[in-house]
């Protein structure tokens, strides 16, 4: 019997062997967070099919005990930055099988998927949450930031949908920012005169 608790995570790169895996958790995700949106997911099957399978390479399976607990993919997908076309890592899928939940797997995914594709050297990560999906707070504690923070933006269709990026340069100085508050709200009286 497995102790998915007492376990830990394994990354391990996906295979064409996990696609039935994928589909099923997006089948799942869909009926659950997105139940109006079943039938056109189902419709869009063959392009969803070529999507996973162009990506393969870039997708990540996590197992616990040697049996998957979850899976992610990213792409790369063009953007407009600031009037130029540039390519950014998407994360498109995360899923973790229903009995290893809340033990850190979605976490090891995403953290996979962040350092796969700086390692291809996507310095922006960009994904997309449904509104009323749990997993954006586990995107917004590891640092991804709302694209459009007053949470206007919308998805193509539905207006469900929040996008969020996470970008080396920023996150650095983002860090350095937080570095700063933590050591003057740990400084000792009268240092802040010190300080530059």
């Amino acid at each position: 019997m497995l102790d998915p608790e007492a376990s830990v995570p394994v990354i391990r790169a996906a295979r064409a062997t996990d696609l039935p895996m994928l589909y099923r958790a997006e089948l799942i995700y869909m009926r659950k967070i997105e139940p109006e949106s079943v039938q056109g997911w189902i419709d869009a099957t063959d392009r969803n099919l070529e999507l996973w399978t162009g990506n393969l390479e870039r997708g990540i399976v996590a197992e616990v005990d040697g049996v998957p607990a979850g899976v992610a993919l990213w792409m790369v997908q063009g953007q407009e930055q600031e009037q130029d076309q540039v390519d950014v890592a998407a994360i498109v899928s995360i899923h973790v099988l229903g009995q290893f939940r809340r033990r850190g797997v979605a976490h090891r995914l995403l953290d996979a998927c962040v350092q796969d594709s700086r390692a291809h050297g996507y310095s922006t990560i960009t994904l997309g949450v449904h509104r009323s999906n749990p997993a954006r707070s586990l995107y917004e504690r590891y640092g991804f930031v709302a694209d459009d923070p007053s949470g206007a933006t919308t998805g193509a269709t539905t207006g469900d949908h929040l996008y969020f990026s996470l970008d080396d340069a920023k996150t650095a100085d983002d860090a350095a920012t937080r570095a700063a508050r933590s050591a003057a709200q740990h400084a000792t009286p009268g240092a802040a005169d010190q300080r530059v």
